[in-house]
Protein backbone atom coordinates (compact mmCIF):
# COMPACT_ATOMS: atom_id res chain seq x y z
CA UNK A 1 0.00 0.00 0.00
CA UNK A 2 1.05 3.56 -1.18
CA UNK A 3 0.16 4.75 1.91
CA UNK A 4 3.11 2.57 3.94
CA UNK A 5 6.01 3.43 2.03
CA UNK A 6 8.56 5.97 3.07
CA UNK A 7 8.02 9.64 1.99
CA UNK A 8 11.02 9.15 -0.86
CA UNK A 9 9.35 6.16 -2.37
CA UNK A 10 6.04 8.00 -2.47
CA UNK A 11 8.03 10.45 -4.38
CA UNK A 12 8.86 8.03 -6.67
CA UNK A 13 5.60 6.36 -7.08
CA UNK A 14 4.31 9.95 -8.41
CA UNK A 15 7.09 10.29 -10.83
CA UNK A 16 6.01 7.06 -12.07
CA UNK A 17 2.47 8.06 -12.24
CA UNK A 18 3.52 11.47 -14.33
CA UNK A 19 5.48 9.98 -16.55
CA UNK A 20 3.57 6.50 -17.46
CA UNK A 21 1.26 7.80 -19.82
CA UNK A 22 4.55 9.03 -21.90
CA UNK A 23 3.24 12.95 -21.84
CA UNK A 24 4.74 15.62 -24.45
CA UNK A 25 5.12 17.94 -21.68
CA UNK A 26 5.50 16.86 -18.19
CA UNK A 27 5.32 19.52 -14.80
CA UNK A 28 6.67 19.17 -11.58
CA UNK A 29 7.28 20.65 -8.31
CA UNK A 30 10.23 19.77 -6.41
CA UNK A 31 10.55 16.13 -7.64
CA UNK A 32 13.25 15.42 -6.08
CA UNK A 33 12.18 16.01 -2.33
CA UNK A 34 12.05 13.61 0.22
CA UNK A 35 14.81 11.29 -2.04
CA UNK A 36 18.00 10.04 -1.34
CA UNK A 37 21.28 10.84 -3.00
CA UNK A 38 21.53 7.84 -5.29
CA UNK A 39 17.71 8.32 -6.08
CA UNK A 40 18.43 11.63 -6.73
CA UNK A 41 21.18 10.46 -9.65
CA UNK A 42 18.82 8.67 -11.13
CA UNK A 43 15.81 11.41 -11.13
CA UNK A 44 18.69 13.31 -13.22
CA UNK A 45 19.53 10.62 -15.72
CA UNK A 46 15.70 9.92 -15.46
CA UNK A 47 15.46 13.09 -17.14
CA UNK A 48 17.83 13.43 -19.55
CA UNK A 49 16.44 10.44 -21.36
CA UNK A 50 12.99 11.61 -21.31
CA UNK A 51 14.86 14.65 -22.84
CA UNK A 52 16.30 12.94 -25.03
CA UNK A 53 13.31 10.64 -26.13
CA UNK A 54 11.51 13.90 -26.85
CA UNK A 55 9.74 14.77 -23.42
CA UNK A 56 9.88 18.46 -22.69
CA UNK A 57 10.48 18.91 -18.63
CA UNK A 58 9.75 21.76 -16.67
CA UNK A 59 10.88 21.88 -13.30
CA UNK A 60 10.55 23.85 -10.17
CA UNK A 61 12.91 23.85 -7.43
CA UNK A 62 14.24 25.79 -4.51
CA UNK A 63 17.11 23.68 -4.77
CA UNK A 64 18.89 25.14 -7.88
CA UNK A 65 22.41 22.75 -7.14
CA UNK A 66 20.86 19.98 -8.27
CA UNK A 67 19.13 21.06 -11.32
CA UNK A 68 23.08 21.55 -13.05
CA UNK A 69 22.84 17.73 -13.64
CA UNK A 70 19.66 17.93 -16.20
CA UNK A 71 18.51 21.15 -16.58
CA UNK A 72 19.53 22.97 -20.38
CA UNK A 73 17.40 25.88 -19.81
CA UNK A 74 16.56 28.35 -17.40
CA UNK A 75 13.06 30.02 -16.82
CA UNK A 76 13.13 32.62 -13.95
CA UNK A 77 9.55 33.80 -12.94
CA UNK A 78 9.42 36.97 -10.66
CA UNK A 79 5.85 38.39 -9.14
CA UNK A 80 4.25 35.97 -11.57
CA UNK A 81 6.78 37.65 -15.09
CA UNK A 82 9.09 35.85 -16.60
CA UNK A 83 12.01 37.88 -16.25
CA UNK A 84 14.28 35.45 -18.01
CA UNK A 85 13.88 32.70 -20.25
CA UNK A 86 17.88 31.69 -21.65
CA UNK A 87 19.55 28.75 -22.80
CA UNK A 88 22.64 28.65 -20.82
CA UNK A 89 23.98 25.37 -21.36
CA UNK A 90 27.15 24.63 -23.62
CA UNK A 91 28.14 21.79 -25.26
CA UNK A 92 31.62 20.67 -23.97
CA UNK A 93 32.90 19.93 -27.98
CA UNK A 94 30.91 21.95 -29.87
CA UNK A 95 32.17 25.44 -31.22
CA UNK A 96 30.44 27.36 -29.35
CA UNK A 97 31.66 30.25 -26.31
CA UNK A 98 33.79 28.92 -23.52
CA UNK A 99 35.40 30.94 -20.56
CA UNK A 100 38.77 29.33 -19.74
CA UNK A 101 39.80 29.76 -15.79
CA UNK A 102 44.14 30.32 -16.16
CA UNK A 103 46.00 30.27 -12.74
CA UNK A 104 49.48 30.89 -12.77
CA UNK A 105 52.37 31.57 -11.07
CA UNK A 106 53.70 34.39 -13.32
CA UNK A 107 52.32 37.67 -12.70
CA UNK A 108 48.79 37.31 -14.40
CA UNK A 109 49.39 40.81 -15.99
CA UNK A 110 52.22 39.52 -18.21
CA UNK A 111 49.64 36.32 -19.10
CA UNK A 112 47.02 38.36 -20.26
CA UNK A 113 49.81 40.77 -22.59
CA UNK A 114 50.84 37.16 -23.88
CA UNK A 115 48.06 35.71 -24.86
CA UNK A 116 46.67 39.01 -26.89
CA UNK A 117 49.44 39.26 -28.37
CA UNK A 118 49.61 35.40 -29.73
CA UNK A 119 45.92 34.20 -29.94
CA UNK A 120 42.60 35.51 -30.85
CA UNK A 121 40.92 36.04 -27.65
CA UNK A 122 37.37 38.07 -27.56
CA UNK A 123 37.69 39.02 -23.84
CA UNK A 124 39.85 38.35 -20.90
CA UNK A 125 39.77 39.67 -17.70
CA UNK A 126 41.94 39.78 -14.15
CA UNK A 127 39.20 38.20 -11.42
CA UNK A 128 41.53 38.36 -8.41
CA UNK A 129 44.07 35.62 -8.80
CA UNK A 130 42.54 33.56 -11.97
CA UNK A 131 42.67 34.91 -15.41
CA UNK A 132 39.02 34.08 -17.22
CA UNK A 133 39.72 34.35 -21.28
CA UNK A 134 36.55 34.60 -23.25
CA UNK A 135 37.06 32.73 -27.08
CA UNK A 136 35.18 30.72 -29.67
CA UNK A 137 36.06 27.57 -29.94
CA UNK A 138 36.54 23.37 -28.91
CA UNK A 139 38.26 21.33 -27.04
CA UNK A 140 40.75 21.00 -29.75
CA UNK A 141 41.07 25.03 -29.61
CA UNK A 142 41.59 24.88 -25.69
CA UNK A 143 44.19 22.20 -26.11
CA UNK A 144 45.94 24.19 -28.56
CA UNK A 145 46.18 27.38 -26.01
CA UNK A 146 47.25 25.80 -23.26
CA UNK A 147 49.71 24.22 -25.76
CA UNK A 148 51.57 27.78 -26.71
CA UNK A 149 50.84 28.75 -23.21
CA UNK A 150 53.44 25.89 -21.78
CA UNK A 151 55.83 26.26 -25.21
CA UNK A 152 56.27 30.01 -24.14
CA UNK A 153 57.03 28.85 -20.91
CA UNK A 154 54.18 30.40 -18.83
CA UNK A 155 54.07 28.62 -15.70
CA UNK A 156 50.36 27.69 -15.78
CA UNK A 157 49.06 26.17 -12.60
CA UNK A 158 45.17 25.56 -13.59
CA UNK A 159 43.93 25.58 -17.10
CA UNK A 160 39.86 24.94 -16.67
CA UNK A 161 36.53 25.29 -18.43
CA UNK A 162 35.13 27.94 -16.43
CA UNK A 163 30.99 27.22 -15.73
CA UNK A 164 28.43 29.48 -14.40
CA UNK A 165 25.90 26.73 -12.39
CA UNK A 166 22.10 26.98 -12.24
CA UNK A 167 22.58 28.99 -9.15
CA UNK A 168 24.87 31.57 -9.95
CA UNK A 169 22.97 32.35 -13.14
CA UNK A 170 20.31 32.80 -11.23
CA UNK A 171 21.40 34.79 -8.41
CA UNK A 172 22.94 36.88 -11.44
CA UNK A 173 19.87 37.37 -13.58
CA UNK A 174 18.09 38.22 -10.33
CA UNK A 175 20.44 41.08 -9.27
CA UNK A 176 20.19 43.08 -12.71
CA UNK A 177 16.47 42.81 -12.59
Amino acid sequence: RINNLSRGMKQRVAIGQAIIHNPEILILDEPASGLDPEARIGLANLFKYLNKEGMTILVTSHILAELNEYANQLLVIKQGRIIENTNKMIAANSDSESILQIQSLQDLQEVKAFLQENLEMNEIDIDGEVLLVKFYGNEESKRTVLQKMVIAGLPITEFSTFQTNIQQEYLRIIGEK
